[in-house]
């Protein structure tokens, strides 16, 4: 059963990851405003798919296997094909934003081990968590190669949400003092990003890199972990319950994810925001305009029976169904 606010939580988030995406482009130029969204959109969003996992072999299959592996060689012919980038064809280093299927798909794996009987296990399994994330940046092979550095560094989040839903953590959305704080933490945020975050290096936000290559240390990671965890809390804590196209978003930010990267990864290869003004109003209207575009059904039903790799399931069997209706003749 899916939880409306739920959904609309990942319909603002996914709109924040398209619009992070485009204004990446145009950097320097919306440093704040990127930073701010850095900082908990990813966290956000993961706790969203924690609150909504399952152990469920065909599921990951259906929903993560095959479509990394489709969406993965896609991404690579596309670029190959039309910007010469001479990519190579593997699966074990995630093609840019298909980190995040491939670190779902391990999350998901590791649901038996992560599923605990006892609040008290399922309490030291989530600080554990918290612990590798700190020190995962002293580990200089845990990078982007087999997303190893984003699975440790959001598993907390991940777990929060998994965690979360079973010890009924909707209910603190009817506390009404939750709300205040939820509000105070949102002015602080600001004030953080404004006061001493807005000029860090963006390398530090991706949770991609180990400290000595982005040249930062478990401090920094401490502070961007805990905003994350703030800010998620801040935003379970006071989005509405209520369906409209927001919902609509959340439900379909999975093709959404997927298919905004094609453009965003031309306009980077042909530099076209170095040849253009009004840059960041450029980006805000593509951001629209894909959320639009990729959020109709006419999109996503198609999509889904591609990339669940169904279409080559059902190719597969055609030959026996139309072996089966020639000796009905």
């Amino acid at each position: 059963m899916r939880t409306k606010y739920i959904d609309n939580l990942k319909g603002i988030l996914i709109c924040l990851v398209v619009w992070a995406h485009f204004i990446e482009l145009i950097l320097p130029h919306g440093k704040w405003l990127y930073t701010a969204i850095y900082f908990f959109h990813m966290p956000a969003f993961i706790f969203c798919t924690g609150y909504f996992s399952s152990f469920n072999i065909k599921k990951i299959l259906s929903g993560l296997v095959a479509p990394y592996i489709i969406l993965q060689l896609v991404f690579i012919f596309f670029e190959n094909l039309f910007f010469d980038t001479g990519r190579v064809y593997q699966f074990y280093t995630p093609h840019w934003l298909l980190w995040y299927v491939f670190a779902v798909m391990v999350w998901r794996l590791l649901i038996p081990v992560f599923n605990r009987k006892y609040r008290a296990t399922r309490i030291i399994i989530f600080l554990l968590a918290v612990a590798v994330a700190l020190v995962s940046g002293f580990w200089e092979n845990a990078g982007y190669k087999y997303s190893l550095s984003r699975i440790l560094v959001y598993t907390p989040f991940f777990l929060l949400g998994y965690y979360g839903r079973k010890e009924g953590i909707e209910k603190f959305r009817d506390v009404k003092w939750v709300k205040y704080l939820a509000l105070v933490i949102f002015i602080s945020f600001i004030i953080y990003i404004e006061f001493v975050a807005k000029n860090f290096h963006t390398k530090w936000l991706y949770s991609a890199y180990p400290f000595s290559q982005a040249g930062y240390n478990i401090g920094i990671r401490f502070q961007i972990l805990l905003w994350g965890f703030l800010m998620t809390f801040s935003l379970f804590a006071t989005i509405p319950d209520k369906e409209s196209f927001i919902t609509k978003l959340g439900k379909n930010s999975g093709n959404i994810y997927y298919l905004h990267g094609f453009l965003v990864r031309a306009l980077f290869y042909t530099e076209f925001f170095e040849k253009i003004s009004f840059d960041f109003a450029i980006a805000t209207v593509f951001t629209l305009a894909e959320i639009l575009i990729f959020s109709g059904n006419f999109i996503t039903k198609p999509l889904n029976f591609i990339i669940s790799g169904q279409v080559f399931i059902n190719l597969v069997k055609l030959p026996e169904k139309m072996l089966k209706k020639y000796h009905k003749l």
